[in-house]
């Protein structure tokens, strides 16, 4: 109970599930079992994922290169192992731009990613569906969680109103 509350009272905390949704103890507190991975591949609608991106695991925390760059923050993710994949969960938060929630699953060397990007507005909340397929890639292991304020470059405006 105590570890539960000290999780829920510190959202940065990343911890593993079991299958049965239990909180594994055996995890250390800001790690979780994919930190040190990074995929590389595409994020875009789910029917066009057509923009290059880099999915990181570090601390206890993911993040998106294409996100980053756009203002949204690293978050904490949380997984469960079922058979032979890691499923996890996680959600970037922004500022000003709504917030990505992302709900993958690794297999091998592979993920699979659903997101929904929301952004609450005064006349009624704005959704989007959208989708990151990837492979693990060992060039572009993360070192730890980026610092902010990111710079952003004159390409990225676009680049983010795709996303």
């Amino acid at each position: 109970m105590a570890l539960a509350l000290a999780v829920l009272a510190n959202p940065a905390l990343a911890q593993s599930f079991d299958e049965s949704d239990k909180f594994a103890t055996s995890a250390p507190i800001g790690r979780g079992p994919l930190d040190g991975m990074s995929f590389v591949g595409k994020i875009g609608p789910e029917d066009k994922r057509d923009l290059d991106d880099e999915l990181h695991f570090a601390t206890g925390q993911f993040w998106s290169s294409n996100c980053l760059a756009c203002g949204y923050q690293p978050g904490a993710y949380w997984t469960r192992r079922v058979g032979d994949s890691i499923q996890f969960q996680g959600s970037l938060p922004s500022a000003d731009g709504g917030q990505f929630d992302y709900s993958g699953r690794v297999v091998g060397d592979q993920i699979n990613v659903q997101i929904n990007w929301t952004q609450q507005r005064w006349y009624g909340d704005v959704k989007r569906k959208l989708a990151f397929v990837g492979v693990l890639t060992p060039s572009a292991t993360p070192q730890g969680v980026p610092t902010f304020p990111v710079a952003k470059n004159s390409d990225e405006g676009t680049q983010c109103r795709r996303l």
